[in-house]
């Protein structure tokens, strides 16, 4: 009987064997397979074992890093935040500026100047689509610890490996190409409100200093998303009433400020606020939310009590998403944390009742983002035109390794 159970476990870890050797050679030919096969070996549960599926997620994350790192950084639009913040101050951090960079708030944003300037000293890195890649894989690498770390030990051992896959393939990755600072910042919070919860004073407060240094969103977002888990219900509702409220006198006073003129040149940043074409990233985010929220009326586990602040924050904060969309941009920016990093997250525990549903879902998702990132990706002309991808080298090669040079 042991001989036979010691033959099965050679076996198994013969096929763990294979499959990472597998999945590293094709991430060396194609960094969008290298994201995408990983991501399919968890949904079909080959992370069970905690060692399979951290070597099976750092490899997608590789593959997720150059994947995304090959957008177009030359398209000349003024809303490419990577070409005309990101890369300037890399330059000038890099050629002996200080890391106090005066366009991030004053300089009190200095996270990723010194993260660049780390970088150029160990690696020498220079060329724009490394830069990228070291922030992505930086970012997401941060977001798959605080997974295994916070939250897996609310799902069940048999849908871990599922988890972690819906986590990483729902995750817009784009937005780390774009909205640097915030997405790091964002990062951090999240270890910052877990130590917060779990009484390490040390620790919270060490994370929600590097995420106000990242960004100084952090100074709302740590306490939002600290209500919105675990306040009560009338503080929340408070919130909502005040989101309202400010959403009336926004609006007042775009209006007002705008037909007087009374700031001049810097009126024409008032006119992208009010401009409603802004309005179709924001929707874009808010169908993720929409499915899962439909999803937790029928699918959420109320047997799981721990479950119950997870969806508070999905209720809540979707209606303050609904209450903001009407401010371009802002809705997104307000509540990145929750419809970039919780969206997994929230989504998987909407499906609670039905995971083997969920990761069909997920699966066919995974399949229709490969087809459309890459055999049939559609070019985007015009001011969104940086994000398209596979502007520094081809979604696969005919040499190993072929992105990096």
């Amino acid at each position: 009987m042991s001989s036979g159970l010691e033959q099965n476990r050679n076996v198994l870890f013969s096929i763990y064997v294979f499959l990472i050797v597998l999945s590293v050679v094709i991430l060396g030919y194609s960094p969008l397979l290298g994201f995408y096969i990983p991501i399919s070996l968890l949904l079909i549960g080959f992370g069970y074992e905690r060692s399979m599926r951290c070597i099976l997620s750092s490899i997608a994350i590789v593959g997720a890093g150059f994947t995304f790192a090959s957008r177009n950084f030359v398209s000349g639009t003024i809303k490419d935040d990577f070409a005309n913040v990101y890369l300037p101050a890399f330059n000038d951090v890099t050629n002996g500026g200080s890391i106090y960079y005066e366009q991030y708030s004053g300089g009190i944003e200095f996270f990723i100047t010194l993260y660049f300037k780390i970088l150029n000293y160990l690696f020498g890195l220079s060329q724009p689509y490394m830069i990228i890649f070291s922030v992505v894989a930086f970012t997401l690498l941060l977001y798959y610890l605080w997974l295994e770390r916070f939250i897996i030990q609310l799902v069940s051992p048999k849908y871990r490996s599922i988890f972690i896959a819906s986590c990483l393939s729902l995750v817009t990755i784009i937005v780390f190409t774009q909205n640097m600072r915030q997405a790091i910042s964002c990062v951090f919070v999240l270890f910052a409100i877990n130590y917060f919860f779990e009484k390490k004073k040390a620790l919270y407060l060490l994370f929600l200093f590097l995420s106000v240094i990242a960004h100084t969103s952090a100074i709302i977002v740590f306490p939002l998303f600290i209500i919105l888990l675990n306040g009560s219900n009338k503080t929340k509702w408070i919130i909502i009433c005040a989101c309202l409220a400010f959403l009336i006198l926004f609006n007042v006073a775009i209006a007002f400020i705008i037909s007087n003129n009374l700031l001049g040149a810097s009126t024409y940043k008032l006119l992208y606020y009010s401009d409603v074409s802004g309005r179709t990233v924001d929707i874009g985010y808010l169908k993720f939310l929409i499915i899962s929220v439909i999803a937790s009326f029928f699918l959420f586990d109320k047997n799981n009590l721990e479950l119950g602040k997870y969806k508070s924050l999905l209720y809540f904060g979707t209606a303050i998403y609904l209450i903001l969309m009407p401010i371009p941009t802002l809705s997104f920016r307000f509540l990145m944390l929750l419809v970039v990093f919780y969206n997994g997250v929230l989504m998987f525990f909407s499906f609670g009742r039905s995971i083997k549903l969920f990761a069909i879902i997920v699966s066919v998702y995974t399949i229709y983002r490969f087809l459309t990132l890459g055999p049939y990706q559609t070019i985007i002309d015009g001011p969104e035109s940086y994000m398209n991808l596979w502007y520094s080298y081809e979604w696969y090669g005919d040499t190993f390794l072929y992105f990096i040079r």
